[in-house]
């Protein structure tokens, strides 16, 4: 989530200004986790969370923002110093130590059951107040750095994990945040077109439904501007006279897979079997739409940019929108077909994947019914590729987990509309660009 994104790029730039890491070598992604990292070499080494150990209880850091941060009343106690390090590679495994050199010798307070605002980003509102358990305040060279339990993160997580994305609502048109701009040249020409302010505001985890409304009460008082035609995003929110946010519209947000769990699925035949089926299409954050004559395909994933450790979610939805009320697809199975081509270090080639079974088979789609198709993994290696021991791990698991580098996604829907499917094929094909650092 970028919640998780940008709380985790703080912390690290945190921990690399307070530390000196040692050994050699350059910093890489943080490994989550109780003192399990991956192990590390002269040439390189991996940071690990920022944190301390005491009473017997590893706290990760939280926040170092100093205004977020509680006072220090009669309800916090002193409890020591933080006596030694660990290298910062490392966790933490004994009383009053950390993974900071920096921070030995500095002040630890100690509190249970504190009320914090969990923040969704900077200029946000807090989404939700949250008493957490055990929590421990650093005092660090006149910083405050707040500790808190791995029980009492995830805790925040699950809050954070119910936010909903920053939206408006403008003339019935519900719109979702896309990018932020600060700064730079930026002119309002007569193709702008000047929609109102911001006048209401919905809770923090609902969706805005009145006009001029959004789900952040900072938002109230931005003025708003259709962008012009052709332009990526569809609207423009100015927030100050410095920040000005990017909305586009989309039918519906997505958020998590399991809110199509519990929905229909059906069987369309051959080994195109246990297909969720939604009223409207449910959008990634990174999203690209195809739309012929006879149908709208798109193709989703749930993030941009990804750490080595993320699972990764690419998802494709179809739907007939054709005139009659249903249509007879002729196709090889599966018929959606990805493949990812790009990489790093591993190379995946022209294209990784599309991999069908060469029969005939056909299935009904029904007009304006979502077809949800997940990932599939497809694709092969000889015994003498170098790279041999990556593929045979990559396929050994159904989730997709990528090494570091820039990825294309392509979504092809190979089926036609008769028999003799290369006489009348769909035509359907499209690309979303992705990156793992």
């Amino acid at each position: 989530m970028k919640r998780t994104a940008v709380l985790c790029i703080a912390l690290m730039i945190l921990f690399l200004a307070l530390t000196s890491c040692a050994g050699s070598g350059t910093g890489a992604d943080s490994q989550y986790g109780e003192g399990v990292y991956a192990e590390s070499t002269p040439e390189m080494r991996w940071a690990a969370v920022p944190a301390v150990f005491v009473n017997d209880t590893w706290f990760r850091i939280f926040d170092d923002r100093q205004h977020t941060v509680p006072e220090l009343d009669d309800t916090w106690v002193y409890i020591g110093t933080i006596q030694s390090a660990v290298p910062g590679w490392e966790s933490p495994t004994q009383n009053f130590q950390t993974n900071n050199e920096a921070m030995v010798g500095s002040e630890i307070f100690y509190s249970a059951g504190r009320c914090i605002a969990v923040n969704t980003c900077a200029w946000g509102d807090p989404i939700d107040e949250v008493i957490v358990g055990d929590s421990i305040i650093v005092v660090y060279e006149g910083s405050r750095l707040y500790f808190i339990s791995d029980e009492a993160h995830n805790e925040v997580m699950n809050v954070m994990n119910t936010f909903m994305r920053h939206t408006i609502m403008v003339d019935g048109v519900m719109y979702s945040l896309m990018a932020t701009a600060s700064g730079g040249s930026f002119s309002l020409s007569e193709n702008h077109i000047f929609l109102g302010e911001i006048t209401s505001t919905a809770s923090m985890d609902e969706y805005p439904t009145e006009n001029l409304q959004a789900n952040r009460n900072t938002l109230v008082g931005a003025k708003v501007y259709k962008l012009p035609s052709g332009e990526i995003n569809d609207i423009v929110v100015f927030f100050n006279s410095n920040t000005r946010f990017y909305f586009k519209h989309f039918p519906e947000v997505y958020t998590h897979f399991s809110e199509h769990q519990d929905l229909e699925r059906v069987d369309l035949g051959c080994c195109v079997t246990d297909i969720a089926v939604h009223d409207t299409a449910l959008l990634g954050a990174n999203t690209v739409e195809f739309t012929s004559n006879d149908f709208i395909m798109t193709l989703n994933s749930d993030k941009h940019i990804y750490s080595i450790n993320d699972e990764i979610q690419i998802w494709a939805t179809l739907e007939y929108i054709g005139d009659n009320d249903t249509v007879e697809i002729w196709h090889g199975c599966p018929f959606m077909l990805f493949s990812i081509s790009g990489g790093g270090d591993i190379d995946f080639g022209y294209g990784l994947g599309g991999f069908t079974v060469d029969v005939l088979a056909s299935s009904v789609l029904e007009r304006g019914r979502v077809y949800h198709f997940d990932y599939q993994k497809s694709g092969g290696w000889s015994a003498d590729d170098p790279n041999a021991k990556f593929w045979e791990d990559f396929f050994a698991i159904n989730e997709l987990l990528l090494p570091t580098g820039e990825y294309t996604i392509t979504l092809a829907g190979s089926f036609g509309l008769s028999e003799n499917i290369t006489d009348n094929p769909s035509g359907l094909e499209a690309e979303l660009k992705i990156s793992v650092e």
